[in-house]
């Protein structure tokens, strides 16, 4: 499915003005990924967020059950 250049750009915008990338999708009825692809492919660095980073603990045993190690 290829989504049509004027709903990039309102990707593009809302992103800009602060928008979540999955509130952006819900709003426009189409995947996360969908959305994250787009602003990647209009050169826009995309936040990626480290799950075990906010997690905030030493625990290993956390930590591998989480990662799947």
């Amino acid at each position: 499915m290829t989504i049509p250049l004027k709903e990039q750009r309102i990707f593009c915008k809302l992103y800009e003005q602060g928008l979540p990338m999955q509130t952006i999708a819900k709003q426009e009825h189409v995947s996360t990924n969908t959305v994250k692809k787009y602003l990647q492919q209009a050169g826009i660095k995309v936040k990626e967020q480290n799950r075990v980073k906010q997690l905030r603990t030493n625990d290993e045993r956390l930590i591998g059950l989480y990662c799947g190690l």
